[in-house]
């Protein structure tokens, strides 16, 4: 399910996982998702979204 990402008030099904990611929170995942953090610079979102997403980011 994760590891030491800190997680609140975010569901995560059976075969998703949300791995490196820091803190995430109020974030409903669906089936097979994989969130993962990375240590790569420069810093960047890669978002891969499907129809009808809704996407907030914070710097």
């Amino acid at each position: 399910m994760s590891d030491s990402s800190e997680i609140e008030c975010t569901s995560v099904p059976a075969g998703s996982a949300i791995e490196r990611a820091g803190r995430t929170e109020a974030s409903p995942t669906g089936k097979d998702v994989r969130v993962s953090g990375t240590q790569r610079t420069p810093r960047a979102h890669r978002l891969v979204l499907g129809d009808h997403s809704k996407v907030q980011i914070t710097p």
